[in-house]
């Protein structure tokens, strides 16, 4: 995905996660990212292959933001909050079979 940062924002009732493209370089990258989640959005309408579920994009002060519904901490926080070390194995092993 592209690299932005992620802020989480309510609007009815509901948390979503919003990512924040600051850096105008990254806006194709941030397209493309747009354009492959929401078709395997598509082909997996019941949910069942763990793929975030992207709602709607939008610009903001020469910022381009990407809305997702709101899952867990982000892997960036939990590499901070681990003193920025990076992740035992057993965690990798783990994110990888979620991924696969």
């Amino acid at each position: 995905g592209t690299f932005g940062r992620v802020v989480e924002a309510s609007a009815g009732g509901k948390l979503f996660a919003i990512k924040v493209i600051k850096n105008r370089r990254y806006i194709n990258a941030a397209f493309e990212e747009e354009e492959i989640i929401s078709k395997l959005n598509k082909l997996d309408r019941e949910g069942r292959w763990g793929i975030v579920k992207y709602v709607e994009a939008f610009e903001c002060d020469e910022k381009h933001c990407m809305v997702f519904e709101r899952l867990g901490s982000s892997l960036y926080e939990v590499i901070k909050m681990n003193g920025y070390k990076g992740y035992p194995i057993h965690y990798v092993q783990k994110i990888a079979r979620q991924v696969l």
